[in-house]
């Protein structure tokens, strides 16, 4: 389970959904506060996308607050790492993960891909970070457009 909290701002006047995308298949997002998920449609090949519709359009400007957890239901295990990928300007991201404390990982790093589509999605640059006492693993970016970045781990 991930949970997110963002906040959108309207680039646009009458901005009322905010697509959230991943790859896989076997997801469910649970709505929190700030939006409600839609049914999800395949985009390509493995990459899917939620609508999440807001409670109310936004005009240019205009910032909301949304939260929500995506429940993963795969038979088999995921990939060890948490990534993030736009191809738009995002400002001001904050990536974190948290392990449970009965599957903590041996090594943790902080991850940045080429590409998220085969055959560019190999890392471009990795750093080894340390949990904190929560167990999690935090970074922040002031910037980040057209590119994957997140976090990797081995147990």
């Amino acid at each position: 389970m991930s949970a997110s909290l963002q906040g959108i701002k309207a680039l646009v006047d009458d901005y009322d959904t905010y697509t959230y995308t991943f790859d896989t298949s076997e997801v469910e997002i649970e709505k929190i506060h700030g939006g409600t998920p839609l049914e999800p449609y395949r985009l390509a090949g493995s990459h899917w996308a939620v609508p999440i519709l807001l409670p109310a359009a936004l005009k240019k400007g205009n910032v909301v607050s949304m939260e929500f957890f995506t429940l993963f239901r795969n038979e088999k295990p995921l990939d060890p790492c948490f990534r993030y990928a736009t191809h738009q300007r995002l400002e001001n991201i904050m990536f974190r993960v948290e392990f449970h404390p009965d599957c903590l990982p041996s090594s943790v790093s902080w991850t940045e891909w080429r590409d998220y589509r085969e055959p560019d999605d190999v890392v471009g640059y990795t750093r080894t970070v340390t949990p904190d006492r929560e167990n999690a693993v935090v970074h922040h970016l002031a910037a980040m457009e057209n590119a994957v970045a997140g976090f990797t781990w081995e147990f």
